[in-house]
């Protein structure tokens, strides 16, 4: 390895910056002094990794989710921390235009700010707790086991989902399926999960910031939701094999983990100080505790970020001291007690475009990439069935470890079909 040191430092950087993957630039660092030196300069630092953000697959929707997840914050802080929540047009709409374009706002830039990056940098360090969650045995014999959250279900599937056990806390041991796989393809995995996760949560704050928009007509208003719904469900540009991981990671994180972080027991509680029409809107006198859920634990998992999974399942496992958890203060800051459609200003404020946006909508995306393919509307049908059928013991905590292109995946649905 002598020679390396001969090397120009910009050619060194030069090095780091052709690597794919924050953890590779880590390791990499790590092999001697020589290059650690290369590497630990703040303004080297920034520029690697700069490099690794814009041309890394895996970080294909940081630059939004870093712009939304900043105005969500300011807005959160500003709108939702009084109770009730503020709901004054003018003052929201003065807000969200003097933010629209914030010099952190990084779409448009060609440089990525400094703090994006170390946002950045912990956002890709930090989702790997749920992908360890997804690798644990004790959590996927939990998720493989549990019924099937993202299809629709009537009301006794829902009163199964009801009685199911609480989630364990994780074992620390890696589940069968890792045994097969070595360290680059987990690798591969993580990577491809964390690119599904960023990209829903993308969607999840391009839904919180239709609602919390104000618009002067219920035109604009059906227009803004009809974009939201083409994030959701109509991405002709994400290729096959990475809307069916999308299926997956939805379905663990936001189907399951965010499920389970709200057990049918715990319904009133969140929902304490509420006022009395939201408590009715939940807590139908004339149900029983497990029929008031489902539509609570619907709606609240359309809130949720991947942060606020994580927290609160720390907080249901007792892993860190939570006895200043506030809940209804904790739904309140996620956008739960806002308006559902924004605020409309004009006299006309009824809004035909759906917004319910439940979880089960990401499968449309695969639909819509597959109606488009030779033979569309059968494999539309054969999807469905798969979806249905095949998909818990076919898929179902296994296709993040294949390497299957989107043909591939074709073949595969069709041949179990």
């Amino acid at each position: 390895m002598n020679h390396i040191f001969h090397l120009p430092v910009e050619i060194l950087i030069g090095i780091y910056q052709s690597l794919s993957d924050i953890d590779d630039v880590l390791h990499f660092a790590r092999t001697c002094r020589y290059l650690n030196s290369i590497f630990d300069p703040v303004e080297a630092r920034l520029r690697i990794f700069r490099s690794v953000i814009r041309n890394a697959p895996q970080h294909a929707y940081e630059t939004e989710l870093y712009e939304r997840v900043q105005l969500f914050g300011l807005f959160s802080e500003k709108f939702y921390s009084a109770s009730p929540v503020q709901q004054v047009a003018a003052s929201r709409a003065r807000f969200l235009a003097g933010h629209a374009n914030h010099p952190e706002m990084v779409r448009s830039s060609n440089t990525i700010p400094a703090a994006a990056v170390w946002e950045i940098l912990c956002r890709w360090q930090g989702m790997r707790l749920l992908f360890d969650l997804f690798c644990d045995s004790c959590v996927q014999e939990s998720y493989s086991v549990s019924g099937f959250p993202c299809l629709p279900l009537d009301e006794e599937d829902w009163v199964a989902l009801a009685g199911e056990d609480t989630l364990p806390a994780p074992s620390r041991s890696s589940h069968a399926i890792l045994d097969e796989v070595d360290a680059e393809q987990k690798q591969r995995s993580y990577q491809r999960f964390y690119k599904a996760l960023t990209a829903h949560w993308t969607a999840v704050e391009a839904l919180w910031l239709g609602r919390a928009q104000v618009y002067t007509t219920s035109k604009q208003c059906d227009k803004s939701f009809g974009l939201v719904w083409t994030k959701w469900t109509n991405n002709p540009d994400r290729p096959l094999e990475e809307k069916i991981d999308l299926v997956e990671v939805v379905d663990f994180v936001w189907g399951f983990l965010g499920r389970k972080c709200f057990p049918v027991s715990s319904v009133p509680a969140w929902l304490e100080g509420e006022r009395e029409e939201t408590m009715q809107e939940y807590l139908d006198d004339n149900g029983t505790v497990a029929s008031n859920w489902p539509f609570f634990v619907q709606r609240v998992i359309q809130y949720l970020r991947p942060p606020q999974v994580i927290e609160l399942l720390l907080s249901m496992w007792k892993l860190h001291d939570d006895q200043n958890l506030d809940r209804p203060t904790y739904l309140q800051r996620l956008g739960f007690s806002d308006v559902f459609e924004g605020i409309i200003e004009g006299e006309d404020r009824w809004v035909s475009t759906d917004t319910w946006f439940p979880i089960t909508v990401v499968e449309s995306d695969v639909e819509n990439g597959l109606y488009y393919m030779e033979d569309g509307p059968s494999l539309v049908a054969k999807w469905d069935y798969y979806r249905r059928v095949m998909w818990p013991s076919d898929a179902r905590t296994k296709v993040l470890f294949r390497n299957e292109s989107g043909q591939e995946l074709v073949e595969r649905i069709t041949a179990k079909v």
